[in-house]
């Protein structure tokens, strides 16, 4: 029988702890290490991702751990890498550099360094990485550069989303050249003035609206009422005008005649509605204000004189007064007046103005010849 000899034996089991000792195998064993050198190396050139990583975890070195979390192949010795990572320019290196985004968004999660997010969110090439660098901004400065002048929309929605400095937000809503950030920023302006100059001269007529609906000093909404470009705008602005001067004002002056008649919907003044009645030159101003007089009188000589059918007739749709009635039926011009008058009197005894009596001829459908 051949007998082994046991020295070859002994050599090959000295060289496997030899081997084992230079190149840990097992996880347990590189947690024991303290060497930082010794874990450099196996965090670089360890076969095993999972060594790699236990050797990751035990590092400290900042500059090491940028490097494996840039250039290691396993995503997990990357992301342990990024753990132990606390130098925030190398993080911000990282944050801009790294190929895989999900290294960049880690380094980002990580970064605090305002300057150093400033510099990111200002010049980085990258658009998530610009927009998440904004998202953790506080620089209220940095943040209304961002959302004048970024060249993507949707880092600039980020930037003005973040901007509450009032001076700023003004700016913002006067000068930016995208509406839309002019429209986000009016939102959170307080500004009255400022807001009442935007719904009179902004170009754009959303951000104008969105300025309209935020401005409710009373004088200035009447100033937009009667000043506005845009008639969409003075119809609004007269609609939020509650102030029975101001109405009584634009009911008056305001060149709009759809504006007066708004306004003077809304009058409660009657000596002003009867001068209106009577006094403005277009037809549905007077005839709003015709709808709102009590004065039978008034109404009585509005039926007979005005010039306009629709406004006599809605005049004396509103007389009662059967000696006004009479009157209008005998004095009117216009056959439609007459007609409408009569209607309105009970037609077993109508009182003429010369104070003879008349019964209308009701077979033949005639009027009276004095009516």
């Amino acid at each position: 029988m051949n007998r082994v000899h046991p020295i070859p034996i002994i050599l090959c089991v000295v060289l496997c702890v030899l081997v084992a000792r230079a190149y840990p195998q097992s996880v347990q064993e590189v947690r024991r290490i303290t060497d930082p050198r010794k874990l450099a190396r196996i965090a670089l050139e360890d076969e095993n991702w999972r060594v790699r990583r236990a050797a990751v975890e035990k590092l400290t070195d900042q500059a090491l751990l940028a490097k494996i979390a840039v250039e290691a192949k396993h995503s997990e010795v990357r992301r342990a890498a990024m753990e132990k990572l606390t130098d925030q320019a190398l993080l911000a290196k990282i944050a801009v550099e790294a190929k895989d985004s999900r290294v960049r968004r880690a380094a980002m999660a990580k970064l605090t360094d305002q300057a150093l997010l400033a510099k990111i969110a200002v010049e980085a090439k990258g658009l998530r990485v610009r927009e998440s660098a904004v998202e953790k901004l506080t620089d209220q400065a940095v943040l209304a550069k961002i959302a004048m002048e970024d060249t993507n929309v949707l880092v600039r929605r980020a930037a003005v989303a973040k901007v509450t400095d009032q001076p700023l937000l003004a700016k913002i809503a006067v000068e930016a050249k995208d509406w839309s950030m002019r429209n986000t920023a009016v939102a959170k302006v307080t500004d009255q003035a400022l807001l009442a100059k935007i719904a009179v001269e902004d170009k754009n007529a959303l951000v104008r609206k969105a300025a309209m609906e935020k401005v409710t000093d009373q004088p200035l909404v009447a100033k937009i009422a009667m000043e506005a470009k845009d008639w969409s705008m003075r119809n609004t602005a007269v609609a939020k005008v509650t102030d029975q001067a101001l109405l009584a004002k634009i009911a008056v002056e305001a060149k709009d005649a759809p504006v007066r008649q708004a306004a003077v919907e809304k009058l409660t003044d009657h000596a002003l509605l009867a001068k209106i009645a009577v006094e403005d030159w277009n037809r549905d101003v007077r005839r709003a204000a015709v709808e709102k007089l009590t004065d039978h009188a008034l109404l009585a000589k509005i039926a007979v004189e005005d010039q306009d059918s629709d406004v006599r007739r809605a005049a004396v749709a509103k007389v009662t007064d059967p000696a006004l009635l009479v009157k209008i039926a005998a004095e009117a011009k216009w056959l439609d007046i007459r007609v409408a008058a009569i209607g309105k009197v009970k037609p077993i005894r109508l009182c003429c103005a010369n104070g003879q009596r008349m019964t209308p001829r009701r077979r033949s459908g005639r009027l009276p010849s004095n009516a």
